[in-house]
């Protein structure tokens, strides 16, 4: 016989906090917000 599984007993597993979490993208975009501008100074100036 299969389980019963209540709306409330799933819910319970997800994480409430995930979007917090920085992903790979979000390291990336915030490093390159850092280093183009730099880049393009170094462009101009040199």
């Amino acid at each position: 016989m299969a389980r019963t599984r209540t709306t409330k007993k799933l819910a319970q597993r997800i994480d409430l906090h995930y979007f917090k979490r920085p992903t790979p993208l979000k390291y990336a975009k915030f490093w390159l917000s850092f280093l183009t501008p730099l880049l393009a100074l170094l462009w101009i100036v040199g």
